[in-house]
């Protein structure tokens, strides 16, 4: 069985678009930084920007993405 989004007043309360890192990605409702970082398993050294707001570590379980957000994540690496 397959459940229908709720598509009251034309608005998607389950899914919408955002971009990320320049591609299109479908996220759901009540998606946050954390779990896109999961989805997309890169890890959990990475610096994540939304609309050019730095979104800082202790709000990636939080924060939760909206529709149209533009979302920059980079990855962090060690060298010498």
């Amino acid at each position: 069985m397959q459940i229908e989004p709720d598509t009251r007043d034309g608005v998607c309360d389950s899914e919408f678009d955002v971009v990320v890192n320049g591609k299109p990605y479908r996220a759901t409702a009540n998606t946050t930084v954390s779990d896109l970082i999961q989805q997309l398993k890169i890890g959990t050294a990475v610096a994540v920007e939304i609309n050019g707001e730095l979104i800082i570590g202790n709000r990636h379980q939080s924060f939760k993405l909206y529709p149209s957000a533009r979302i920059e994540i980079v990855t962090l690496a060690g060298g010498g």
